[in-house]
């Protein structure tokens, strides 16, 4: 069965216009993934992916249906099968996107909730036992002090105290001896042991300094 030149170009139109719809499809899902990622590389690489698609698929279409030969009625099936993509198929396409992307995207979010639950466990049980043995030791810390630390201190206290009212006893003691046992000598030796001790003290007070020049 031979071909005919307008059966040919029916074709070639028809697989234009098939191609179109293709197109108008990749572009709808273009849509969709660069509406979830809105940084700029991100929009780069998806036109980058978006240019490649659309011109394999129109280089495509002129091998298979035309044997590589550039034809008007080419672009005009491209643009009709576009035109009728947009006015009665976008919406519907888009939705299904949208909807396989959000499953995707809860696909991977409890695939990540999976892996990562293990060490959320751990470091929320390790926190949880980190402040039950901090409160537990704060509370044992409080009856530490007030059972044994506190009734320690004022025991402590009151033998200081008495200690130095002994001390001051003693001192008191050894002063008043020493002032007797003073005047006993001075009278015994007439004044020898008042004036010895004068001297001594007048040398440790004297402030210290280089030795007077000869």
């Amino acid at each position: 069965m031979t071909v005919t030149p307008l059966a040919q170009q029916v074709y070639g139109f028809v697989l234009s216009a098939v191609g179109g719809l293709v197109l108008g499809t990749a572009f709808d899902l273009y849509r969709t993934i660069v509406g979830v990622g809105r940084r700029r590389w991100w929009v780069a690489v998806a036109d980058v992916f978006m240019w490649m698609i659309g011109a394999g698929l129109f280089f495509f279409l002129l091998l298979w249906g035309h044997w590589g030969e550039v034809r008007l009625y080419l672009f005009l099936g491209l643009a009709c099968g576009l035109g009728l993509y947009y006015r009665f198929m976008t919406e519907e396409v888009r939705a299904f996107w949208e909807g396989m992307l959000e499953l995707i995207l809860h696909l991977l979010q409890t695939l990540g909730y999976l892996v990562t639950f293990p060490f959320i466990f751990l470091y929320r049980a390790g926190r949880q036992a980190l402040r039950w043995i901090y409160l537990t030791g704060g509370r044992g810390m409080r009856w530490v002090y007030r059972r044994l630390w506190t009734p320690s201190c004022k025991a402590i206290g009151r033998w200081r105290a008495r200690l130095v009212r002994l001390t001051g006893r003693f001192k008191r003691f050894l002063g008043l001896k020493s002032a007797g046992a003073r005047r006993w000598l001075g009278q015994r030796t007439g004044g020898t042991w008042q004036r010895l001790i004068g001297r001594l003290q007048a040398l440790l007070r004297r402030p210290p300094g280089p030795p007077p020049a000869a």
